[in-house]
């Protein structure tokens, strides 16, 4: 599958920043905490004492006066004695150490005769003793230099209470933080492009192996109760076209799509359709509940039979009482008489319902007695419609495809894999079985998914395709 810009959904890739809202969240809080953490870890507070001195030339008589010419001058001299190396040394020597262990500058005043001395050392005591040290020896370094300059201290040393590097990297870590959320987010939004499922209608047509015979939209399903308990929860009603509280958009574009489905299979002289998908919850088991609805609603004679060993669902959809029922199972299994399995769903439409779970369910619909049990229903009936486990559980769908005459593929959007959705199609050819085509199921309509290009003129909403899609195949 070849993806392009064009083919970016921002519906999904909103969806899944969503869906991950919690891992950017949390990119962010240790991106801004790692960074904290680093500062905290390399912080070596510094110290800083500062004195204001004052600079005065010496006359021929040996009295000081200010030239602020002269004086600028020899602050910028005092400056260099103050950073020498020969002053670092007295001093090392006036505290008994190696070494200095500290930073001494020197500013000047714009425009004065005043210069700033400040020493930096690791500890407050440190930069008071340096400081007082090259106070008391500068002159024995400036002497070799000039003797007619000379300093007075208008503020005497300060102590340091306090590190004069004190840390602020709020910016900086609120920055780290974002950088980590958008990397996590970024991430997130290319997984969502790279991952190869059907994402809008645009990307079925393109990608999928096969016609695609309609949209069905989302809905929510609702509780069957008015009463809502703390203690229960409420069960939810499937989505079904007889029901008006399912909403007009989706009652129409399944009708409408059932209606392709059945003349497909009226012009093929198909009677037996199987529908399945190729993940669980992708909408096949309401699609075909759905499917044989809208046909029986045409006075066709419908049979629908739960063929999901796996997870049957029939009995949920239609709100089946269990108590009396036979199942196909039982049927399989004992001596029963296939006039005594279907149940009256309406005048039209009669079901088979299952309910145990097996997990030797292939070798169940292998048996002689289902191939007799298709063999007495195709001659009683209109159409059957098999409800087929999902192909990436179980390989019944194959075991069923040997009693159908065509097949379709429910595909939920943003669901299931193309390349597992295109190996379904090659499994119904390779049957030699005709293929229907993909129902595009539970789609939210947007202007990157193209349904809105799609509706009648009742304006109930969006159906699926237009009349140029209907006679694809």
């Amino acid at each position: 599958m070849n993806l392009t810009i064009s083919d970016i959904d921002f519906r999904s890739i909103f969806k899944d920043l969503l869906r991950n809202a919690l891992y950017i969240i949390l990119a962010a809080l240790i991106g801004f905490f790692a960074l904290s953490g680093y500062y905290a870890l390399t912080y070596k507070p510094e110290y800083t004492s500062t004195s204001v001195l004052a600079v005065s030339v010496k006359n021929n008589n040996g009295t000081a006066y200010s030239s602020l010419y002269l004086t600028k001058e020899m602050a910028g001299i005092f400056t260099e004695v103050f950073e020498s190396d020969a002053l670092k040394k007295r001093i090392a020597a006036d505290m008994g150490v190696s070494s200095v262990d500290g930073t001494i500058t020197v500013d000047i005043v714009e425009e004065t005769n005043l210069i700033t001395l400040k020493v930096v050392a690791d500890t407050p005591k440190n930069a008071y003793l340096i400081i007082n040290s090259a106070l008391r020896n500068y002159d024995t370094v400036s002497d070799y230099l000039f003797t007619n300059a000379n300093i007075d201290i208008l503020k005497n040393p300060s102590i340091p209470y306090s590190p004069s590097n004190t840390q602020n990297h709020r910016s900086q870590c609120i920055l780290a933080s974002l950088l980590a959320a958008f990397a996590v987010a970024a991430a997130v939004a290319l997984l969502s492009f790279l991952r190869p499922t059907v994402k809008n209608l645009r990307a079925a047509k393109k990608n999928l192996d096969g016609n695609v015979i309609g949209t069905i939209p989302y809905i929510k399903k609702s509780g069957h109760t008015f009463l809502r308990s703390k203690s229960k929860k409420v069960q939810k009603t499937a989505a079904l076209i007889t029901s008006f509280s399912t909403g007009m958009p989706f009652i129409e574009s399944t009708k409408r799509i059932s209606t392709i489905i059945r003349h497909t299979m009226q012009n093929n002289g198909d009677k037996i359709i199987v529908v399945t998908s190729v993940a669980e919850n992708e909408g096949k088991s309401t699609f075909a509940a759905n499917m044989a609805l809208s046909i029986a609603q045409k006075n066709f004679k419908v049979l629908l039979i739960d063929t999901d060993l796996k997870k049957p669902a029939m009995y949920k959809i239609f709100e089946q009482d269990t108590e009396n029922t036979v199942f196909l199972s039982d049927a399989i299994d004992n001596d029963i008489v296939f006039s005594d399995l279907p149940v009256k769903i309406n005048d039209n439409l009669s079901c088979v319902f299952q309910i145990k779970s097996f997990a030797d369910s292939f070798d169940k619909l292998s048996e002689p007695t289902l191939e007799k049990m298709m063999t007495y229903f195709r001659s009683n009936y209109d159409y059957i419609i098999l409800d087929s486990p999902p192909v990436c559980f179980a390989s019944d769908f194959e075991a069923l495809l040997k009693y159908a005459d065509t097949a379709t593929v429910v595909v939920r959007q943003d669901r299931a894999d193309i390349g597992s959705v295109n190996d379904v199609s090659d499994i119904i050819r390779k049957h030699k079985k005709n293929f229907a085509g993909y129902v595009l199921n539970s789609f939210r309509s947007s202007r990157y998914s193209e349904l809105s290009r799609y509706n009648y003129h009742y304006k109930y909403g969006h159906y699926g395709y237009g009349k140029s899609e209907v006679r694809k195949k």
